[in-house]
């Protein structure tokens, strides 16, 4: 006679756990964030979002962007397999960002500081001119 159990069984969301690329472990989203996304079976470095990293580096609601509607032109028209500009257009779609830096002022245990933050997702981190300003400004 097979045995009831007072509950249903449901499978745990599959958005909970992270394989990690490096030792195939599977690791629970949570305590990726509380390892500041460090595999804690290995210690591979998952990559971060512009977003996750101000959270973990900054006082909670202190940073400020700055320079946030500077945006690359194809001044040279490049082209390769797709034009550069569609490049950028995809890139943005992708990230929701202009450029592959963000940077701006925020706090550090209450001392202000100026931050600038690559994410790598917006065209591999390419570094154009709005990088530069950007940079340069910070």
């Amino acid at each position: 006679m097979p045995i009831k159990f007072p509950f249903s069984r449901r499978a745990a969301p599959s958005d909970a756990w992270t394989k990690c690329p490096a030792c195939d472990a599977q690791v629970f989203n949570k305590q990726l964030e509380r390892t500041s996304r460090l595999c804690p079976e290995c210690g591979h470095h998952f990559r971060m979002s512009v977003g996750e990293r101000i959270d973990l580096l900054l006082d909670p609601n202190s940073f400020e962007e700055r320079d946030a509607g500077l945006e690359a032109v194809d001044r040279l028209g490049f082209h390769d397999d797709r034009p550069y500009s569609h490049r950028l257009e995809a890139s943005h779609v992708k990230t929701g960002l202009r450029d592959a830096v963000v940077w701006g002022i925020g706090h550090i245990e209450g001392q202000r500081v100026a931050i600038g933050i690559f994410d790598f997702r917006f065209m591999g981190g390419s570094m154009g001119a709005v990088v530069g300003e950007k940079l340069a400004r910070c």
